[in-house]
């Protein structure tokens, strides 16, 4: 397990990075990215490798990997029918 209150700033941006966490970028705060890494860690279903038969998201927008490790156009985690939002996914 990751301690990330021992982190500095730029350490938890690069986790949050390499995690798909989104957003992160240098202009949030240690608190901000923190919760961010948090909040994206809290999510149903991040853990797990999501397939999908859909190809697309709500918005027509083509999703990343649907076959192995669903994400969406921004990078972050979709499950087999929803979006990270729980918008529905689309052929």
């Amino acid at each position: 397990m990751t301690d990330l209150d021992a982190m500095t700033k730029a350490e938890l941006l690069d986790y949050a990075k390499e995690l798909g966490v989104s957003p992160a970028n240098n202009d949030m705060t240690k608190d901000e990215l923190r919760a961010a890494i948090d909040e994206y860690q809290s999510e149903p279903g991040v853990e797990a490798q999501a397939t999908t038969t859909a190809s697309k998201d709500y918005m027509g927008r083509s999703l990343i990997t649907p076959a192995v490790n669903s994400k969406d156009y921004l990078g972050r985690s979709t499950s087999s029918a929803l979006d990270y939002l729980g918008r529905t996914l689309v052929m």
